[in-house]
């Protein structure tokens, strides 16, 4: 979803700022996740207890409970908050074209 919104407006997802190039990754890409990282967190903190109950006796993350959180992020990512406005999604893409009309900018 944020590589296919990067490659959307013209970015590459190849050249990032704060993750290193060398491995020839797609630093970019993790550039723009790390602003979204607090969502993850929250989902995490809001549903700490169904988690905890998911979670393996060898402090990893189950199949079961990787595959809630997978779709749980989905769910959120897609869903319009009941105060108005648009889902993740919209913030997601919107700060992201928001990226590239800055750097466009500057070239």
């Amino acid at each position: 979803m944020v590589e296919k919104a990067i490659i959307r407006v013209g970015l590459d997802p190849y050249i990032g700022f704060l993750h290193g190039m060398a491995r020839g990754g797609k630093a970019f890409l993790f550039d723009v996740i790390e602003m979204y990282r607090p969502w993850v967190e929250e989902l995490i903190i809001l549903h700490q207890d169904e988690l905890i109950d998911m979670y393996s006796p060898e402090a990893k993350l189950s199949k079961l409970c990787r595959k809630w959180l997978i779709d749980a992020f989905y769910t959120m990512l897609h869903t319009k908050p009941k105060s108005g406005g648009g889902a993740k999604t919209d913030v997601l893409n919107q700060d992201v074209r928001y990226i590239a009309q800055t750097i466009n900018k500057s070239i």
